[in-house]
């Protein structure tokens, strides 16, 4: 496998790993707050209204993008300056 089809499958595989992960975080982020938001404004804060914060989320979203393509990137830089056995070494 040459260097560019290992980069490119790595990146690949990270971002896929990342997707997933936000699907999960905003759904699962998005409906306990929705599901908190209810009870606190039928118990103690009946002026409390549920909004979905879209910007803060886009944010979110590109941030954590962000910084597992340059996770990667480092990962892969620190792999090509050091041989092979002493990376399998530790």
């Amino acid at each position: 496998m040459s260097q560019k089809q290992l980069t490119r499958m790595i990146c690949c595989e990270g971002l896929i790993v990342v997707a997933a992960g936000l699907v999960l975080s905003i759904l699962a982020g998005g409906g306990m707050g929705f599901i908190l938001c209810g009870f606190l404004k039928q118990e103690l804060m009946t002026y409390l209204k549920y909004q979905f914060p879209v910007g803060i989320l886009l944010i979110y979203c590109i941030v954590v993008l962000l910084c597992s393509l340059a996770i990667t990137k480092g990962v892969l830089r620190r792999q090509r300056i050091s041989p092979q056995i002493d990376l399998l070494r530790g």
